[in-house]
């Protein structure tokens, strides 16, 4: 039986081990707190402190992300006979069964004492380790409950559209008067918690138009670097893949998701842009053809855009005899000189967009349908996950359920990416050559990007002459 104080060696020390998790809940004790009310035991029972050791911010359940435990490893190298290990409570050490017997056996195998809130328990004793193996449970459980909790407020919350964590392009709101966080709206009285930053929010905004306008991430997160915006989370500088991840967020079009799923509820804050560019915003920065090889930015028309017509392929840009040409990045199956593929790619574009009266004669016509079908599906397959979750559906139905929803998914996805940048907009009518003068690079792309299929074909060998029955092009 466990008992306050035992005997112990003239060499005994004690080794303070201290752990706090994130502490969603605000309910755990800081280090700080740990350490003083284990040293105050240590000073009881007159054990000298020989090392404190703490890791913060660490979550120990089996669901914790971060799994470094750098003071927890160095706790298990420095115990020795005689030691006594000293815990504000068992579940700082570990709130997982095989955690707890990792080190129970260790300690019980060197000689090594625990003292828990204040208990002092030998390991090597069959009655301490049921009492101890009983806090071990009971922390597990208490862990599973946390998390219990935590996911349904996170499931209400989405229910009220209610704001989950922060965004770059908002921030706190903040009562003028107390400082806590939260406004109360006199208008629907709801209890506001985000609000637009009036720096953040612009650039946001800035972003999605210029993507909508067809230019690329990667330019636009050179722009921004060079004007020294600073970047969402401090880092270093901006990146094409974090812009990208931004922009499909549905935060910013004011609406709420959980597990994927868009709640039915109105947001409790303001949109900085609207869920017709959201979608917009998703459909093209979810195109794989959008994707180009890591370095540097294509700075030619069809890079990327153009396939081989052998094995189907991306065509990219190489220098040959120093001319610029298009090559078959995997198998180098067909190269062609650059210059007359571009300037034939080009005329068929231009001709076709002179005769064009308006936009909507090359938006294909099942965007939206897709872009509600792909939704829908996913708020199927979030309430499905539910379902498994709360054990109404069994494991193996629900992924069988899992694999077909996403099948059907990516099938609508591919559709709704076939969506227009709005830059095509400036190309409709009698003075396409003009603007297509004066486009940039990157609306160029994007333009032949969303209407063209562009075929090189293997032709026969003919010197420098250019065979234009070898480059297939049609319009999607």
């Amino acid at each position: 039986m466990a008992a306050e104080i035992l005997p112990f060696p003239q060499e005994t020390r004690a080794i303070i081990y201290c752990r706090v998790s994130s502490d969603a809940e605000g309910r755990s004790r800081s280090v700080g707190e740990q350490e003083a009310e284990c040293r105050a035991v240590c000073e009881r029972n007159g054990w000298p402190v020989a090392e404190v050791l703490a890791d913060n911010d660490v979550g120990v359940s089996r669901y914790s992300r971060v799994k470094d435990r750098p003071a927890y490893d160095r706790l298990k190298q420095i115990l020795r006979p005689g030691d006594v290990l000293v815990l504000w409570e068992a579940s700082r050490a570990s709130r997982r069964l095989d955690g707890y017997v990792e080190l129970r056996d260790l300690c019980a195998s060197r000689g090594v004492l625990w003292n828990i809130g204040g208990q002092t328990y030998d390991p090597a004793k069959s009655n301490d380790r049921v009492m101890t193996g009983i806090r071990a449970i009971l922390s597990e459980d208490e862990a599973e409950q946390t998390r219990q909790r935590v996911q349904r407020a996170h499931r209400h919350n989405a229910e009220a559209g209610r704001a989950h964590g922060t965004a770059f392009g908002y921030r706190v709101a903040r009562d003028p008067d107390t400082g806590r966080a939260g406004i109360l709206d006199p208008a629907t009285g709801n209890l506001v918690t985000r609000q637009l930053h009036p720096e953040q929010a612009p650039i946001v905004r800035e972003m999605a138009t210029r993507v909508l306008a067809g230019e690329s991430v990667w330019a636009i997160a050179k722009d921004l670097n060079e004007r020294g915006v600073p970047t969402a989370r401090g880092a270093a500088k901006w990146h094409s893949n974090v812009i990208s991840m931004m922009l499909k967020k549905p935060t910013y079009a004011g609406l709420r998701a959980h597990h994927g799923a868009l709640s039915p509820a109105e947001a409790q804050w303001e949109p900085i842009i609207t869920v017709e560019q959201h979608r917009a915003l998703v459909a093209i920065l979810s195109d794989p053809t959008r994707r180009t090889q890591r370095g540097t930015q294509p700075r030619h028309l069809l890079s990327g855009i153009a396939t081989c017509g052998v094995c189907g392929g991306r065509m990219t840009r190489f220098l040959s005899m120093g001319r610029n040409s298009y090559r078959c990045h995997d198998n180098g199956c067909v190269s062609r000189i650059a210059e007359p593929v571009e300037r034939m790619v080009e005329e068929v574009l231009l001709r076709r967009l002179e005769l064009i009266d308006g936009i909507a004669e090359l938006e294909p016509p099942d965007v939206s349908t897709a872009l509600s079908e792909v939704q829908e599906l996913r708020d199927r397959l979030a309430g499905f996950a539910d379902d498994a979750a709360e054990g109404k559906v069994s494991r193996e139905s629900f992924y069988r359920i899992e694999a077909r929803l996403r099948e059907q998914i990516g099938a609508a996805e591919r559709r709704a990416r076939r969506t227009l940048p709005k830059i095509v907009e400036e190309l409709v009518g009698p003075n396409a050559r003009a603007n297509w003068k004066v486009m940039g690079i990157d609306g160029r792309r994007a333009v032949a990007r969303a209407l063209l299929t562009v075929e090189i074909r293997k032709a026969p060998r003919s010197g420098r002459r250019f065979l234009p029955e070898y480059v297939h092009v049609d319009f999607r």
